[in-house]
């Protein structure tokens, strides 16, 4: 699928402008279209696998909407396409609440390795979180595989083969 907001140019030019510097990548929420169509999941997906691609990080916004008519009837969209200010308020809370950790600076990685038939999945922790380990078929739905109190040290996770074969940390506070 071609990326049709030019991602990987934009990625190129983010590298070579400032090549320290953080990119986020959003996956919108639903569309009028969306109603007939796959097309925001479309387009999301390649998003998300151009932010994989380049070790970025990326937010789920179409998954907590739900729907465009649940978007519409909880007063968020401005039109068709775009939220209005409450839609935009609503999309920052769901960002904070799954990368709110990451802006303290707390680890975010994911090392993937097969062993045998099965995934080893591996990250860093930080004293002060709890990770949970979700997996996905379909980048919509996520299962908690796994969930461990963040104590410095780097976790292992065995997961069978037949797995999701997407997978994301999300992190609490501890405690």
């Amino acid at each position: 699928m071609i990326t049709s907001n030019l991602l990987n140019e934009c990625e190129d030019w983010w590298r070579t402008t400032n090549p320290d510097g953080e990119v986020l990548y959003l996956g919108t929420p639903w569309v009028s279209d969306d109603t007939n169509s796959t097309l925001t999941l479309d387009q999301n997906r390649t998003v998300r696998g151009v932010a994989v691609a380049n070790q970025r990080a990326y937010v789920d916004l179409m998954q907590p909407a739900v729907s465009y008519p649940w978007l519409v009837t909880q007063g968020y969209m401005a039109d068709e396409v775009h939220l209005n200010p409450t839609g935009g308020q609503w999309g920052a809370n769901v960002m904070w609440d799954d990368l709110g950790l990451f802006a303290l600076g707390l680890p975010r990685e994911l090392f993937l390795q097969q062993s045998g038939n099965d995934w080893q999945v591996i990250c860093p922790t930080a004293t002060g979180a709890t990770y949970t380990l979700q997996s996905s078929s379909d980048l919509l739905l996520w299962h908690s595989a796994a969930t461990a109190l963040g104590n410095g040290q780097t976790q292992t996770n065995l997961l069978p083969a037949g797995t999701n074969p997407f997978f994301r940390l999300k992190l609490q506070p501890s405690g």
